[in-house]
């Protein structure tokens, strides 16, 4: 006989009572922390019983939404050590205000991805990290072609974390509203309707106008209408990586 149901401290647990060849999942009862667990079933041909254990592990339901699994500071491995630890003291000076590291110090975000493929994740974070370093556009400038990429992508943690940031920066709540939801502000300031431009017109395809080119130089030089490019464009793979995985805004 199958058992139906199994209590455990803190858990119950309901069994799906058709054929163990046919069970798809465990379902869990009301009284259910978010958990999965591991079945394990063996017939014992002495007593004639069918025995069943589980190894039932808590998830937050961030960790349950999530494609890639968190990446635990234990469960790293050596080649994962380094960056794991760059990118933690990265975002501790760069990235603050919003989830980013979670209560076990496993990193959320973008982040978590490019840890589990070091190859790919520690070039990426390189670029990231000089893009933060001593930039030369304003901030408002910064987080308005930021979220105008992030909005063209729908990446909703991309959104959630640098309207937190721009929010701290001064862009006002109505103006924020209006680029998240595609549109263009009416009240951008001159430098903030050049970004604005420049990057709706990269994210939307083709070459970049003329016009809107020459704007960005007259409004930032050479070097800052180049900066502006690199920003939009390293935003655009942050974008890709969180839209990839699917990476939940944390609750």
């Amino acid at each position: 006989m199958i058992p139906t149901s199994i209590q455990l401290t803190g858990f119950a647990i309901e069994v799906d009572p058709s054929p163990i060849w046919n069970w798809p999942h465990v379902r869990f009862g009301p009284k259910a922390d978010i958990c999965s667990a591991k079945r394990h079933v063996r017939f014992t041909p002495k007593s004639g019983h069918w025995m069943l254990s589980f190894e039932v592990k808590r998830q937050s339901k961030l960790e349950l939404d999530m494609r890639l699994p968190l990446v635990k500071p234990a469960s790293l491995t050596e080649q994962q050590k380094p960056l794991y630890e760059d990118m933690k003291q990265g975002i501790a000076v760069n990235f603050q205000g919003f989830a980013n590291i979670g209560g076990d110090g496993a990193l959320l975000g973008p982040w978590n991805p490019w840890l589990h493929e070091p190859k790919f994740g520690k070039p990426v974070w390189e670029l990231v990290k000089t893009m933060v370093s001593k930039p030369s556009l304003p901030a408002s400038v910064r987080e308005v072609a930021i979220l105008v990429t992030g909005a063209h992508f729908r990446s909703a943690y991309e959104l959630y974390a640098h309207v937190i940031v721009a929010e701290k920066r001064g862009l006002p709540d109505d103006k924020l509203a209006t680029i998240v939801a595609g549109q263009r502000p009416a009240n951008l300031s001159p430098q903030e309707s050049v970004a604005y431009d420049f990057a709706s017109a990269l994210v939307n395809g083709g070459v970049l106008p003329e016009l809107t080119y020459r704007a960005a130089v007259e409004q930032f030089g050479l070097h800052g209408a180049a900066e502006l490019s690199y920003l939009v464009g390293v935003y655009c793979l942050v974008s890709v990586t969180l839209n990839t995985f699917d990476v939940p805004v944390p609750e």
